[in-house]
């Protein structure tokens, strides 16, 4: 809906961000988010980094859908709001997906992830804190949410919003506000040396 003007501009900064190295790690996602999205909407982009990356990100795939996040053994919360998000908006975004294999290939990880993920929530959806940039919170259950829209999750819609719905409970019932109402930098209250 923005002007042909504004479309220019928005392009222009994506394209600016695209000449710095990104982290390897989840953010070779971003690259492949932003081009996916230049492509779509018919602006100079870069295919050649869309596979790059794509391929990067793949190299990260252990097992039983888990994927590091990076160089290293380091697997934690970023499968659910990070690893198993963007491929999915990737395969929704790209208007004329070079290897579509790998559509089918990221929502069969995807699945099996989500499989055993659920079990990491407790009937108040309490979950352990584990990882780095555990102050994200409630995008945990980021991943169930884009399974039921992408149509692969192996729980029910049900049962995912129920999770969603709980996270959202668990976190609010938790001191986990500042005074003047922003969300507190900690898990269930203040606590700043969980900052990365």
């Amino acid at each position: 809906q923005l002007s042909k003007n504004e479309q220019n501009q928005v392009g222009n900064w994506l394209r600016h961000i695209l000449q710095f190295p990104f982290q390897d790690k989840n953010w070779v996602l971003f690259n492949v988010i932003i081009n996916s999205f230049l492509k779509a909407v018919g602006q100079k982009y870069h295919q050649d980094q869309i596979d790059f990356y794509l391929e990067r990100y793949d190299s990260f795939y252990e097992a039983e859908g888990w994927y590091r996040d990076g160089i290293g053994p380091q697997y934690d919360y970023y499968d659910s709001w990070a690893l198993h998000i963007y491929p999915h908006l990737w395969s929704h975004m790209d208007p004329d997906i070079r290897r579509p294999e790998l559509v089918q290939i990221f929502e069969e990880r995807s699945r099996l992830f989500l499989e055993k993920y659920v079990y990491f929530f407790s009937s108040t959806a309490s979950h352990p804190a584990f990882g780095r940039s555990i102050l994200y919170r409630c995008a945990v259950t980021a991943a169930p949410i884009i399974g039921i829209w992408k149509n692969f999750s192996p729980l029910s819609a049900g049962l995912t919003r129920r999770l969603s719905s709980q996270s959202l409970k668990y976190f609010a019932d938790q001191d986990i506000f500042d005074t003047d109402g922003s969300l507190s930098l900690g898990w269930t209250s203040k606590f700043l040396p969980m900052i990365e």
